[in-house]
């Protein structure tokens, strides 16, 4: 044994075989899978990131993206109109009372002379 890891013999350790993928850039990736693996049919181009397939004629075209949601949307999704309107007055009350708080201790004690 060297460090953590047992010499072995070429013929214990287990089959592999090469599967190539190819994107819609043109790009190759090769992967070794065991032999006993599943293949996937698509794996992700590691130059660009890309879907790539096993087919080189016919490679996946990209992934379909999907829309920007800014957070109002994502909480209309949750919550209806009427209580996003109530948190967005509960958050802006809080807010309001913080600048005041914050204000009065900016404020200079007594007259400047």
């Amino acid at each position: 044994m060297i460090g953590d890891r047992a010499i072995r013999a070429p013929s214990a350790t287990a089959r592999r075989r090469e599967v190539s993928y190819w994107c819609a850039n043109g790009h190759q990736t090769r992967r070794a899978w065991s032999a006993a693996a599943a293949v996937p049919e698509r794996w992700e181009c590691r130059h660009c990131g890309l879907p790539a397939g096993r087919d080189d004629a016919h490679p996946p075209g990209p992934a379909p993206t999907k829309p920007y949601k800014s957070p109002l949307d994502h909480m209309l999704e949750r919550r209806s109109e009427a209580e996003c309107e109530a948190l967005l007055a509960e958050a802006l009350q809080g807010l309001r009372a913080r600048r005041r708080a914050r204000s009065r201790l900016a404020r200079p004690h007594g007259p400047l002379r």
